[in-house]
């Protein structure tokens, strides 16, 4: 395996990421497979990856380095794990720790000590989103289409007064991603794409039923990166004509 890190502005350059894309899928002594990183700006997994090139860039290099058939490990790709295998990707990565869903130089940086642990999060397949585990509490009595209906559920479901055990949070996570992989990627490309757009529809119409019941999401669990998905879904089809 070879590993190839691009920054997420690069992405954006489409004509030169196509150029680069050709030269390392005709390389004379290619390696096995890449492990793909995609370096943001910063640690806000959210806003840093929530961009429609940045996921068609993505996306595009997935599925030119498995048609030239090299295997693809996707490092810290966290929530876009479920759309990149569906266009080749064999494998999503993301961290124990919500620190480790985004690649960034600044994780290389000395940080200062202290500060608040941040709110553990459910992972929900049908929003396509980590909610805050009292929005989950609070919500599934609205709409139980919230909740997954995973094993790992137990972890969040019921733990009204208080967190779950914070090394637990990121099993459920790893469960979610893992059911939405199977389900955005077992069939040819054109059909797993049509799965992740009825996804990103589902979610989109969940929110609004959950909005008619008065419920008001956090900035970090609300539908802002739902566009973004369906918009870069639909410029990689394009480009690569699928």
């Amino acid at each position: 395996m070879a590993t190839l890190v691009v920054s997420r502005d690069a992405l954006a350059n489409r004509a030169e990421l196509e150029e680069f894309l050709h030269d390392i899928t005709a390389l004379d002594a290619p390696p096995d497979g890449f492990y793909v990183l995609v370096s943001s700006r910063g640690s806000d997994a959210r806003s840093e990856m929530s961009n429609a090139d940045v996921i068609c860039g993505w996306l595009m290099i997935n599925y030119s380095l498995k048609v030239n058939g090299f295997r693809v490990v996707n490092g810290f790709s966290d929530l876009l794990s479920p759309f990149l295998g569906a266009v080749g990707g064999d494998v999503g990565c993301t961290g124990w720790w919500s620190n480790l869903r985004t690649f960034s130089l600044e994780r290389f940086v000395p940080s200062s000590t202290g500060g608040r642990l941040p709110v553990q999060r459910y992972l929900s397949t049908s929003l396509l989103n980590r909610i805050r585990f009292d929005e989950l509490n609070a919500w599934k009595r609205f709409s139980q289409n919230v909740v997954n209906r995973l094993p790992t559920d137990n972890i969040f479901i019921g733990l009204e007064d208080g967190e779950p055990e914070r090394s637990m949070e990121v099993l459920q996570s790893w469960d979610a991603l893992g059911a939405l992989m199977k389900t955005f990627s077992t069939r040819d490309v054109a059909s797993n794409l049509k799965s992740c757009s009825t996804g990103i529809e589902r979610a989109n119409l969940l929110y609004d039923e959950l909005r008619a019941f008065g419920a008001r999401p956090d900035p970090k669990s609300n539908d802002e990166h739902l566009e973004p998905l369906k918009e870069g879904i639909r410029l990689f089809r394009r480009i690569a004509e699928v």
